[in-house]
């Protein structure tokens, strides 16, 4: 019995991840370069560095040379930083 007292509570976890999920995915294929960075910052401050870097990397190509392409920079750097990818991260870093 005490096996299925958790039951739900996994059910809830799961459904709110495939929530998650999903949205990360439409965002990414058919969101503005705006809603794209905005949901990257987003992210970077939940520390969820892995969703966070993929935006930013969709976004730089696009604001290059505005004032959000400096920052954004230093978002992926520190990014890749967090996730141990520290040769990618002082490619960031270098630009």
């Amino acid at each position: 019995m005490r096996k299925f007292e958790s039951f739900p509570s996994l059910i809830l976890f799961v459904a709110f991840f495939l929530v998650s999920c999903n949205k990360f995915q439409q965002l990414q294929k058919s969101g503005t370069y705006d809603e794209k960075y905005q949901a990257a910052i987003k992210y970077y401050e939940k520390k969820d560095y892995y969703k966070a870097g993929i935006l930013f990397e969709e976004v730089i190509p696009i604001i290059k040379g505005s004032k959000e392409s400096e920052l954004s920079q230093f978002y992926i750097a520190y990014c890749q930083f967090y996730q141990g990818q520290y040769i990618l991260a002082q490619h960031y870093f270098q630009k």
